[in-house]
């Protein structure tokens, strides 16, 4: 490309000359009223090529162009300006053309159908690298501060057999709990409509106090996005193991397909569907984990609104039902969510809200034999993340992302077991390794 401009620069200030192209000051009013005039319109042609408004040199050009189609001259100095703008596809199509022109001499004409097998070639190239898979690993930390990591209700107190209890004194509330994770990713441009990504990770939780949350964990996830008229189709699979250390250990497996539909420039409605499985590991130390095993389908409804290309607001609302082999483990929730979004230079920054309404089908006799339980969930979330490199210059830092979350959560519940509040900080880095 460098040899290109080289050349297409060197020989465009040869041919201006017969152009006779200067600088006088001309206004886009006297182009307007005299389009046809080649020399008029030639000077402000330069003029704005001097302020680097291309795009408005591109189309004046383009229009002599149609006005005077045997002067290759004008083709030339579009093939400058389009170099200098970066537009490769125009330029490939006027060095294509100007091979054949009879205005200029044999040795240039030469040149040109070298130059324009090179960028074709290039083109290709670059065509293929676009439908080859890219591929990274992720070296995650993250952090999360916890005031109440096992969700102690806002009385203290709970049911048991019917039967209001206390809390052990030595129940912890606050605690720390970090996780490591090493993550493979893969994606790939199948056409220009469709598209396949695909990870698979392991990880591992450990808590500073308590170990109700220390996990060993693998998964597997693949998305697949198919554009079409004013769609944008994603289908998800992802499948869980997770290892509890003092609880029974599960594998989840779920199925999602969104639709995202245009119906302004800015305005996207949304709608799909879910389906999950889980099940979990009954064996001698946990003789009841079946009664956790269950299905779950669900709806969506969204609406997004956009005041930019990087500033949004999102509406959901989720219907769906979690069916299990225990009647009091199966319940209905309803869902609202409301999510802010807005990218700065430094950071990527959304506010979020939602309410969950989970009602369950009958009471669980282990916990109070009259009482059906039924919960709202309000959380509140609010979130930065970006690029560490834009902070702090240093190379170390470059594909380097940080990631900071609070969380809110405040549950209402019909049984004091599942009614409590609690506060979530998590810090999170990632360094990614492109291969």
């Amino acid at each position: 490309m460098q040899r290109l401009k080289i050349f297409i620069i060197s020989l465009f200030v040869t041919i201006s000359i017969s152009l006779n192209v200067n600088a006088n000051e001309v206004t886009y009013q006297q182009v307007f009223n005299d389009p046809t005039n080649l020399e008029l319109n030639l000077k402000f042609v330069k003029q704005e090529e001097e302020k680097g408004n291309f795009k408005q040199v591109i189309a004046t050009l383009e229009r002599l162009i149609i006005l005077y189609p045997q002067d290759d001259k004008l083709k030339l100095y579009l093939l400058n300006v389009s170099i200098k703008a970066d537009t490769k596809q125009r330029t490939i199509v006027l060095l294509r053309d100007l091979q054949t022109s009879d205005q200029f001499s044999a040795d240039i004409k030469n040149k040109l159908r070298s130059l324009y097998v090179q960028e074709s070639n290039a083109r290709e190239a670059a065509r293929k690298k676009k439908y080859d898979w890219s591929s990274y690993l992720d070296l995650v930390y993250s952090k999360a501060l916890h005031d109440n990591v096992n969700s102690l209700s806002k009385s203290k107190t709970f049911f048991s057999s019917s039967t209001v209890s206390n809390y052990a004194a030595s129940e912890i509330e606050g605690d720390d709990v970090e996780t490591m994770i090493s993550r493979l990713g893969a994606f790939k441009n199948i056409d220009d409509t469709s598209s396949v990504f695909m990870t698979y990770s392991a990880s591992k939780s450990t808590q500073r106090r308590a170990t109700t949350n220390e996990t060993e964990a693998d998964s597997f996830f693949i998305n697949y996005n198919k554009v079409f008229e004013k769609n944008i189709v994603s289908a998800f699979y992802s499948a869980s193991r997770t290892d509890y250390k003092t609880e029974s250990d599960l594998i989840s497996q779920t199925v999602n397909i969104e639709n995202r539909r245009s119906i302004k420039d800015n305005q996207n409605i949304l709608f799909g569907t879910n389906m999950g499985v889980t099940s979990y590991n009954q064996n001698p130390s946990f003789t009841s984990a079946d009664a956790q095993d269950n299905d779950k389908l669900g709806f969506m409804l969204g609406y997004e609104y956009y005041f930019g290309p990087q500033h949004s607001v999102r509406i959901k609302a989720d219907n769906s039902r979690v069916a299990s082999e225990k009647n009091y483990k199966s319940y209905d929730s309803f869902k609202t969510s409301i999510d802010y979004a807005k990218q700065f230079s430094l950071a990527n920054f959304s506010l979020s809200h939602s309410i969950a309404d989970n009602g369950y089908d009958v009471a669980d006799s282990f916990v109070h034999s009259t009482i059906v339980r039924k919960d709202t969930v309000n959380t509140t979330s609010v979130s930065f993340n970006g690029d560490l490199d834009k902070i702090i210059k240093i190379g170390a830092f470059k594909n380097t992302f940080y990631n900071i979350n609070y969380s809110y959560i405040d549950t209402t519940s019909t049984l004091l077991n599942n009614e409590y509040k609690k506060e979530i900080l998590n810090i999170g880095l990632t360094k990614r390794i492109n291969f």
